[in-house]
């Protein structure tokens, strides 16, 4: 019987996008001499969880209002039940902390310094549905490959001027499953990365266009 294989995918790294749009509204003033506007700012330390998204400061997908709870480890191992030949892992926890929905999505898998993930010793590797490796091969990750839309779960949850938000979990719970390679000895520890995107979203779950 082979020992215990440990496997760990240590250390979550998080990368958010860049855009928002503002929306406009104007008031025309015709044969007049002079206009005022509203001159409002919002200033000092701005917490997404907190702030109410009433004020529209900042506007409704603005990466401003990404706040989102990663597990500092997702730790995966060999099942002592089934000879270690499987793996399984206990259930990890993505949660959304802001008062808008947001997006997260996986960017990319990859190795604790390099852009190469340390796979040996592995047949299979999944995080839920989707296969991050397949019979000793990556499978290409892109936007949609493993993606979730996460509900406001901050203290004032956004809505739209209809009463609308978003209709979702503001969890997204995430279990690794796989298959241990059959020409491993011994055991080791993998230690890689999981980069996953964040992007701000309305109060109905929708991505803002940029303007």
């Amino acid at each position: 019987m082979k020992k215990g294989l440990a496997l760990g995918l240590i250390g979550i790294v998080a990368a958010g996008t860049l855009a928002s749009a503002v929306p406009v509204s104007a008031n025309t003033f015709t044969g007049a001499s002079s206009g005022d506007t509203e001159f409002v700012g919002s200033i000092g330390e701005f917490d997404p969880s907190t702030t109410d998204p009433g004020n529209n400061i900042p506007p409704a997908g603005d990466q401003a209002w990404v706040k989102v709870e990663l597990p500092t480890r997702i730790a995966y191992w060999s099942d002592a039940s089934t000879n270690y030949k499987t793996i399984k892992s206990a259930t990890h926890t993505i949660t959304n902390q802001s008062n808008y929905p947001v997006k997260v999505s996986l960017g990319a898998f990859k190795g604790d310094s390099t852009d190469t993930p340390d796979i040996a010793g592995l047949k299979d590797l999944s995080i839920n549905s989707f296969k991050l490796l397949e019979n000793k091969a990556l499978k290409p990750i892109d936007s949609s490959s493993l993606t979730m839309k996460l509900a406001a779960g901050g203290s004032i949850p956004a809505q739209d001027v209809d009463g609308n938000k978003l209709v979702a979990d503001k969890d997204w719970k995430l279990n690794i499953t796989g298959a241990v390679a059959d020409d491993l000895t011994g055991s080791k520890v993998l230690n890689n990365k999981l980069v996953f995107t964040f992007k701000a979203l309305d109060a109905v779950g929708d991505e803002v266009p940029a303007p």
